[in-house]
């Protein structure tokens, strides 16, 4: 900006006037909290974000779930193949994946959408080397490394083999024990805690003595 007001003056011209970023609106999110169509205005904010961060795929587990929500499942189908296509490694992405698998577990053979649907996800677990839901599951567990990706994973083995499963349990206590801190923030861990807690007490006790250790002051790790 110097260098163009420095160029227009040399030329006898006004410099270019400052843009001001406009005024937030909402600066509280207040009118956000209050909305009444919620679905609505996520699509909005959605439809944003797939025309300008289609590459993340964060854009596409949102996308995931407001059409989840919808029940839409043949457009959570197409989520998931831009989110694996964005970035296959994402455990979000591949937890999404494993909840489509479980809800549709069940479905008409007769019903040709949900038919599709099926055959998609088996696809997507397939092309990660999973002939199976449980396989594929499996391999999130094996797989897994930080807190957040051992949150994906405690969340997709409450979907495909219920919160219950003493096996599960197990699995779970074995990979929080093995999971890095490496260049993980006390905020990271404290929301990854909340999810691992949500399916299973003994994994959540392992992961908030892990992280009371890395941060002994941390108010989300006290007993």
């Amino acid at each position: 900006r110097a260098a163009a007001a420095e160029a227009a003056a040399k030329e006898g011209k006004k410099p270019p006037a400052k843009s001001e970023k406009p005024p937030d609106p909402d600066p509280l999110g207040e009118k956000l909290l209050a909305t009444k169509t919620p679905l609505e205005d996520a699509l909005k904010a959605l439809a944003l974000l797939e025309k300008h961060a289609s590459h993340r795929a964060e854009t596409h587990d949102l996308a995931f779930s407001v059409y989840v929500r919808q029940n839409k499942l043949p457009l959570a189908l197409r989520a998931l193949k831009r989110g694996v296509a964005a970035d296959s490694g994402d455990f979000a992405t591949r937890r999404n994946v494993v909840f489509l698998a479980s809800k549709t577990s069940d479905a008409d053979p007769s019903d040709r959408l949900a038919a599709l649907v099926v055959k998609g996800v088996s696809e997507i677990m397939e092309s990660a080397g999973a002939g199976s839901l449980n396989a594929y599951v499996e391999l999130m567990l094996e797989q897994a490394r930080s807190p957040s990706d051992v949150a994906c994973a405690a969340e997709a083995c409450a979907a495909a083999r219920g919160a219950d499963d003493a096996e599960n349990k197990k699995r779970l206590l074995a990979v929080v024990g093995a999971v890095s801190l490496d260049g993980v923030s006390a905020k990271q861990c404290a929301s990854a805690l909340a999810r691992v807690r949500a399916v299973d007490a003994a994994a959540g006790e392992a992961l908030r003595v892990k992280c009371a250790s890395a941060f002994p002051r941390g108010e989300a790790f006290k007993a």
